[in-house]
């Protein structure tokens, strides 16, 4: 609870900075007057988990427009534990998000992301998901989105004995942040 509290006030912050500027904003991007998508257009993003993504306790990307339709990003999150021992994992998250519509401020999207976990200890885990998403733009240069996905857990906790996953139901929350 104290960690979504703490993004969801970052974010809060960010967005009165981007309030701010959505004027200037507007006059200079070359996205639709109701949101920041065009080919080019960069954004950092602050993600929370939610239901089946226990990989990371958040993560922050970096975002890129390839397109008028397709934003490339890459996710770096950080994982702690302190009971029973004291753990901690990295997660690297390329991800990837095709907009079917950059008109207005409510942009649904197709996503996927593959999960590379570096955990200590353990061994390395390995997964993919692909969903479905809304982006809502609060201002020209905020935005919040979130996004439900199907796992599949290619290489888990277990090494191989393990197997193959499927996580049926992922969710993350995101904050972002328009150049």
């Amino acid at each position: 609870m104290k960690k979504t509290f703490l993004v969801g006030l970052l974010a809060l912050s960010f967005a009165s900075t981007a309030s701010a500027q959505d004027d200037m904003a507007m006059s200079t991007s070359g996205g639709s007057g109701d949101n920041s998508i065009a080919n080019g257009a960069q954004s950092f993003s602050f993600s929370v988990p939610g239901g089946g993504n226990g990989y990371a306790d958040g993560a922050a990307g970096v975002w890129m427009m390839l397109s008028d339709n397709m934003n490339l990003g890459l996710n770096v999150g950080l994982g702690f534990a302190n009971k029973p021992d004291t753990t901690y994992n990295i997660l690297l998250a390329p991800a990837v998000r095709m907009y079917s519509s950059t008109d207005g401020n409510v942009l649904p999207y197709i996503h996927g992301q593959a999960n590379l976990l570096l955990p200590d200890p353990g061994d390395l885990q390995l997964s993919a998901e692909g969903g479905l998403g809304v982006e809502w733009f609060v201002t020209k240069s905020f935005s919040l989105a979130g996004h439900a996905a199907v796992g599949l857990n290619l290489l888990q906790q277990g090494g191989s004995d393990a197997g193959i996953s499927i996580g049926t139901f992922q969710s993350v929350l995101t904050a972002n942040i328009y150049q």
